[in-house]
């Protein structure tokens, strides 16, 4: 607070908590040295601090959904009518996922225990996991880009679309830099 009262029989006089200034008609600011009202102070500490916990719930819902992505179909392969679904623990590249889930578990726990580089941490991460598993799909659909049958080369690369969970690695890589953004500690 930066004013306090003084009771009297008819009104309320209010003076400045800086200088002692009397307070005219509960301004918002002292007429003498600018200080804010008790009502600027709150209002601006409160609304600072309801934006980081948006921001930490913001990366946890993030967070949950690109490990229930690791799970849907992240790439889906079509030859002739059949069509086989793949998830990330399909991948023979198994240390990408594993990779992804150690970024996930560091983002949780540095979001988890209020570190002042939360918001980095947030921000690296959203943007390293998504990295780590487009490189991943890329690497297969070039994989399929010169594949051999019977003796001739073909391009199958255009048979190798993105699942469900490929769209959900990137929403929530995306929520992930946003919440980091959310959670930055203000500079005074």
């Amino acid at each position: 607070m930066s004013e306090f009262n003084e009771s009297t029989n008819e009104q309320e006089v209010f003076y400045c908590r800086k200088c002692g200034n009397k307070i005219i008609d509960n301004s918002p600011f002292c007429s003498k040295c600018g200080a804010p009202t008790k009502d600027e102070a709150v209002i601006s500490s409160t609304s600072s601090k309801s934006t980081a916990d948006i921001g930490r719930i913001l990366a946890f819902v993030a967070i949950g959904i690109a490990l229930i992505s690791s799970f849907m179909p992240f790439m889906t392969y079509s030859v002739f009518g059949v069509t086989k679904n793949y998830t990330l623990w399909d991948s023979e590249f198994i240390m990408f996922t594993l990779f992804g889930f150690l970024l996930l578990i560091l983002a949780f726990v540095s979001v988890a225990r209020k570190k002042k580089t939360r918001g980095k941490d947030a921000r690296i991460v959203g943007l390293l996991f998504p990295a780590d598993m487009l490189i991943e799909y890329f690497y297969n659909k070039a994989r399929l880009s010169d594949t051999k049958l019977l003796g001739e080369s073909y391009d199958l690369s255009n048979l190798l679309q993105p699942g469900i969970g490929f769209y959900l690695v990137l929403i929530g890589s995306v929520m992930l830099i946003v919440s980091g953004f959310m959670m930055r500690e203000k500079k005074k």
